[in-house]
């Protein structure tokens, strides 16, 4: 919501100027809720002083979402909302609510934010300087869709969560389930489609992580692992849904992934006593063999590396032709290809591993020796 077009530059630095709003009197904190009309709840109680005729609290809000704020008090009192440079935003007197007040008075203000970031609302008695207690309560609907998505779309919800470790507390995960949720709802989508769309989009994210592990450590990651790998709010500012990643296209980031798994990573003792003495050649039709099933030919394996495609990998290798960082990076381009194409028992027993994981956690395991099956090897022609 833009500035107030009244509030001048004088009036914002009165606003600077007040002490309440230098030194704000409290912060509401959100938490999620359990009703069915929004999915986050905040409340803060307060008073004000003798000598006191208005409190600043601090707020943290996101584009996007819609916004109420309730406050009741002593007396009848009226709400307001600020940005940090001291400009009025939006405000509603207390009795501006639209039907007869009664005691405790109160005032109701809607807010949707232009951008994600701090505001400060201010709370005062509208007709009249005294002392007294007052209680501010907010909620955040996320979508503006009066849902509250955590517990009206659960289904969806937890397979999102577990599949691609996105949740309504990111940016990417508040637009890809609000798309996803939006397709459902209105029938675009069964819940297979939708179910199967989660799992595809996890080729770039969260199986990235998942077939990398299993080469190079034998199994996926624990639950915390796959956390600080992949979720925005993992803890880790270069995971699989970060800024970092965001230009890789899905060959490079398992090349990058893998690169980093085997050379630096948990993966580097195995990887270095199984590969290191192969030629690049040598390498490839091992792990060819581990991550589709079958080995393939000489003549196949040759078409593999043609084209200058080994020169690529030694470019993120950076360790020559037969180096291990090229091997690495020759690993993650396979995987990368059998997850694009869906073929091969890793590929597939991964995808039976994120079927399962729509409904409960499934970390920390060998795909191959839970899932794989016979028929999901693929040819080495």
């Amino acid at each position: 919501m833009p500035r107030n077009p009244l509030w001048t530059a004088d009036d914002a630095q009165i606003t600077l100027a007040n002490t309440s709003f230098k030194f704000p009197d409290g912060q509401l904190r959100w938490g999620y809720s359990t009703t069915t009309s929004y999915e986050y709840e905040t409340s803060l109680s307060g008073s004000f002083t003798a000598g006191e005729t208005i409190d600043f609290i601090l707020v943290d809000l996101k584009v996007g979402s819609t916004y109420n704020f309730l406050a009741t008090g002593d007396y009848q009192v009226s709400l307001a909302i600020y940005d940090m440079d001291g400009y009025l935003l939006q405000f509603t007197d207390g009795d501006d609510i639209g039907i007869p007040d009664r005691y405790p008075q109160d005032s109701i203000l809607q807010f949707k934010p232009d951008y994600t970031g701090t505001y400060k609302i201010d709370i005062y008695y509208a007709n009249l300087k005294t002392t007294g207690d007052y209680i501010i309560v907010g909620s955040e609907d996320v979508f503006g869709d009066f849902k509250n998505t955590r517990v009206v779309d659960s289904k969806a919800l937890t397979a999102i969560n577990h599949v691609m470790l996105l949740n309504l507390d990111s940016t990417k995960g508040s637009a890809y389930i609000s798309d996803v949720l939006e397709k459902v709802r209105s029938g675009t989508w069964t819940d297979a489609q939708a179910t199967k769309y989660i799992i595809d989009s996890a080729d770039a994210t969260t199986t990235v992580a998942n077939l990398s592990y299993q080469f190079f450590t034998g199994k996926t990651p624990l639950n915390s692992g796959m956390q600080y790998l992949v979720s925005p709010t993992g803890g880790n500012s270069n995971n699989l849904n970060s800024a970092y990643y965001q230009n890789f296209n899905i060959e490079n980031r398992y090349i990058n992934f893998a690169v980093n798994l085997g050379i630096n990573g948990e993966g580097k003792t195995k990887f270095a006593a199984d590969y290191g003495s192969l030629t690049l050649a040598e390498a490839t039709k091992k792990a060819y063999a581990t991550i589709f099933g079958a080995a393939p030919t000489d003549a196949k394996v040759s078409v593999l590396l043609s084209g200058g495609r080994d020169l690529y990998f030694e470019s993120y290798g950076h360790d020559g032709l037969s180096g291990l960082g090229t091997k690495a990076a020759m690993v993650g381009w396979l995987l990368a290809e059998a997850a694009k194409s869906d073929i091969g028992i890793y590929a597939r027993a991964s995808n039976d591993h994120l079927m399962a994981s729509t409904t409960s956690l499934q970390n920390s395991v060998d795909l191959v020796g839970v899932y794989g099956k016979a028929d999901y090897i693929y040819g080495g022609a």
